[in-house]
């Protein structure tokens, strides 16, 4: 509805997915089928993916079929669209291609002259149970890529692009009946993709977690800092443009592949001399696609506004906590105050977490997406709550609170690494955030001090009853040398250590990792850093390998 596939000329990085994709396929035929899942955010490029995928392997012995689940879509149309696009698919292996030729029918009849006993098959399965049997007809559907491979000898590769909709048909446990066929099928190996990641996630690991046919959960994430940077420039042909400003976008939305695209593409309509003082013209851009209801980002964060209105059946408070967090991450006793009139606000927080619109870590809840968060908060309720109306000063405050977002962020990515988290260790209060998958709670220090050492690298200490918290971070991959050193550096200290905490900004060797682990060492890397950081409500750190999700 808001962006076609990318696929071809214009399709960018992802390539260690893509590799992966292929390594799967091209073992099929060699008698190995493993399964896979990709699951990520709405729009981030899953689509892309798969059918860039498609457009590029090429095995005669193996069919790709790619079908998305559409919403709103009854079961009768979704069989129909289901098998043309099978037959398609089969037939174009064989270089004979109908599109545009005819219906179901058409290509049953060209289907029949290579596959007749099971062309035969599914046009008597289909017309006796299509009205009446839902539930059979699925099942007429899944064995389909099972009983040509028999006849034909062709393997198959089966794409179901939000395969979580299935649920949304009146058939009777469709997973169980998918998981009976992927065991048996060891010709036909699945691939789905799913942007309802919790939800999915649940569907693969307690209906589909096959003896035979096990799924590899893959998520696809937002580009890193780089790769956003490098998509802009040679994408949009944005090189030119200030890197502060450059960094804002990146940051803002989160390296979205969408929303970048949305952006660099109004940017290069932009004239050179324009983004040599781009921040007038920036601003520009984020009050057309953002703040006007006629931009293109304005209209999906509306739809997703309206979607949040599926999950109350009376009342909208589920919007109302997503605005409340737009403003502030805040932990879950400030919600349950916020909206103490509430009985079941457990139940909301728990079903906006399973729709992707709000993360958790520890106690602390946010908007998962930062540049939907932005929009709530400076766009969305700068209309509804204005009083004049006049939309003239609300455009006018909107560029006026942006212009100073800005700057603010240009000015905190100027800090120093180590002051940015002598300054977050001093915001610590005893709270409990969630890093590695771990619960974890934080100390309340008495005071923060920055130590020199003797190496390259300050260490950063916090103060604690009568003993202390260690941390050093580092601006390159930490390698086994760098534990020794900070080991040593943390002997030096003449006060009891209660906690070790490494840093590293830009990875760490699997060697270093294993011994620290094995020293008891505790490891921020840069994306748990910058969750602390956004939840602190301080600017983050910015390198190339960030994930800025």
């Amino acid at each position: 509805m808001f962006a076609d596939p990318v696929i071809g000329k214009d399709f960018f990085n992802r390539g260690e997915m893509l590799h992966l994709l292929f390594k799967r396929a091209s073992s099929l035929r060699q008698g190995y089928r493993q399964n896979v899942a990709i699951l990520g955010p709405e729009l981030i490029g899953k689509s892309s993916l798969l059918q860039h995928f498609m457009l590029q392997f090429d095995d005669p012995g193996v069919v790709v079929v790619y079908v998305e689940l559409r919403p709103r879509e009854t079961f009768q149309e979704f069989t129909s669209r289901f098998v043309t696009i099978f037959l398609h698919a089969f037939l174009k292996r064989l270089g004979i291609d109908l599109e545009g030729k005819g219906g179901e029918q058409k290509y049953l009849q060209a289907f029949h002259r290579w596959a007749p006993i099971t062309a035969s098959w599914l046009k008597g399965s289909l017309e006796q149970r299509r009205k009446s049997e839902p539930t059979k007809s699925f099942i007429t559907l899944l064995e389909l890529p099972s009983r040509t491979w028999n006849e034909t000898g062709k393997c198959f590769i089966l794409m179901l692009d939000e395969f979580d909709k299935l649920l949304g048909f009146d058939i009777e446990e469709p997973f169980a009946h998918l998981g009976r066929q992927i065991m048996v099928q060891k010709e036909t190996m699945y691939l789905l993709a799913s942007s309802q990641i919790q939800i999915s996630r649940r569907i693969l690991q307690q209906r589909l977690s096959l003896l035979f046919g096990r799924f590899e959960i893959v998520t696809l994430e937002p580009f890193t800092g780089g790769e956003a940077m490098e998509y802009l420039e040679k994408r949009w042909g944005l090189a030119s443009l200030d890197p502060g400003v450059k960094q804002f976008l990146v940051f803002l939305s989160g390296g979205h592949p969408f929303y970048l695209n949305v952006l660099g593409q109004h940017l290069s309509t932009c004239p050179s001399t324009d983004l040599k003082s781009p921040l007038e013209h920036v601003i520009f851009v984020l009050e057309k696609v953002l703040f006007n209801a006629q931009g293109i980002l304005c209209q999906y964060f509306t739809m997703l506004l309206h979607r949040l209105a599926s999950l109350d059946h009376r009342s909208s408070e589920s919007a109302l906590i997503v605005q409340a967090l737009s403003r502030r991450t805040c932990p879950s006793q400030e919600i349950r105050h916020l909206f103490k009139e509430s009985k079941d606000i457990q139940k909301k927080l728990a079903k906006l977490l399973d729709a992707g619109i709000l993360s958790k870590s520890g106690i602390f809840y946010r908007v998962a997406d930062r540049l939907f968060a932005f929009w709530l908060k400076s766009c969305f309720e700068r209309k509804a709550d204005s009083l004049a109306g006049n939309i003239a000063q609300q455009s006018f405050d909107f560029r006026t609170e942006t212009e100073e977002t800005v700057k603010h962020f240009m000015e905190q990515s100027q800090k120093r690494v180590d002051e940015k988290i002598s300054t977050l260790f001093s915001c610590f209060k005893g709270e409990l955030v969630e890093i590695d998958q771990k619960r974890h709670r934080l100390p309340r220090f008495s005071g923060v001090s920055l130590l020199n050492g003797k190496t390259e690298h300050a260490l950063i200490v916090g103060h604690k009853d009568n003993g202390v918290w260690v941390s050093s971070f580092f601006e390159r991959e930490i390698q086994e040398e760098d534990i020794f050193n900070f080991l040593k550096q943390c002997e030096q200290m003449n006060r009891p250590i209660h906690q070790r905490v490494l840093i590293p900004l830009l990875g760490i060797s699997q060697n270093a990792r294993l011994l620290a682990k094995k020293e008891k060492l505790w490891t921020w890397e840069l994306g748990s850093v910058n969750m602390l950081l956004d939840i602190y409500h301080q600017g983050p750190i910015l390198t190339a390998g960030e994930k800025h999700g």
